[in-house]
């Protein structure tokens, strides 16, 4: 009788190791319909989880070696780089800054000063008309109708001044027609450019890049203008010019897509080669 009763015991013992179900387990065992929705918000919150993993990922700013490196960065980069050096490499601060001395030169006008005050007055109405067709011709057809206007005027201006011309008024004529070919296209359009082909996590980096190659390039042409004149003469600078203009022409058919209308998506899938050419975008 005690073995009996010890092995009751036991057996008492053992019986009880799981926990009698709860109310909502039971709920949830009985009810498919609470299970999926208990699935469904578990799902939910890993999706929010993830979702703010991306956007602290995006809002983080690249490192220059994943600006160097990867396509997405890279080759955006070398675009907003080249528009900044080409823009003053086509000689747009040495007309602007010596303009008084260029005129004095042609004899085609009695006051250099009043003249340069018109060449800056031409640029400001035309940059103004330029905002206005942008977003109606896209970026890339004003870039291209700018370089072969600065092509040609700056040719001309080479052509004169080579050539000992008494004709002032086609250098002024050249020099009006550069102004208006840049204040359509190169003057504002690679600013905007260069504003819309990089992914935000890019942006205050690449701009930054950018905007110190224009204004080193700047430094660089407004400086060596009096020796260049100097030992090349001032036609052969503004047939140099010229040939900067052509490359310009060349590089934005090459290498610069459309952006407008573009979403950052579609300029980014772009870059990174997935589609067949840059011109296409």
């Amino acid at each position: 009788d005690e073995l009996r009763d010890i092995s009751a015991c036991s057996d008492d013992a053992l019986l009880p190791m799981t926990a009698p179900p709860t109310a909502g387990s039971a709920d949830l065992a009985g009810d498919p319909s609470a299970a999926g929705a208990a699935s469904s918000s578990s799902d939910s919150a890993a999706s929010a989880a993830a979702a703010g993993n991306r956007r602290s990922e995006a809002s983080a700013d690249v490192s220059l070696r994943e600006l160097y490196t990867r396509p997405e960065f890279s080759r955006p980069l070398v675009v907003a780089l080249g528009l900044m050096a080409l823009q003053q490499l086509s000689g747009i601060n040495v007309i602007m800054f010596y303009a008084q001395d260029i005129l004095g030169k042609t004899g085609a006008v009695s006051s250099p000063a009043l003249g340069a005050c018109l060449i800056g007055a031409t640029q400001v109405a035309f940059t103004i008309l330029a905002a206005c067709l942008m977003d109606k011709f896209g970026r890339r057809q004003l870039l291209l109708l700018a370089s072969l206007i600065m092509m040609l005027a700056q040719l001309t201006l080479g052509i004169f001044f080579a050539a000992n011309s008494t004709r002032g008024y086609v250098a002024v004529v050249s020099l009006v027609l550069f102004i208006i070919g840049f204040s359509l296209g190169w003057g504002p359009v690679p600013m905007l450019v260069t504003a819309e082909i990089f992914p935000t996590r890019a942006r205050s980096v690449a701009n930054g890049l950018a905007i110190c190659s224009s204004w080193l390039f700047s430094f660089l042409i407004t400086e060596t203008f009096p020796a260049l004149q100097l030992h090349l003469g001032t036609g052969n600078i503004f047939f140099l010019f010229s040939a900067m203009c052509l490359a310009g022409l060349y590089f934005v058919w090459r290498y610069v897509p459309e952006t407008k209308g573009k979403s950052l998506e579609d300029l980014e899938l772009h870059f990174i080669g997935t589609r067949s050419s840059l011109r296409s975008l």
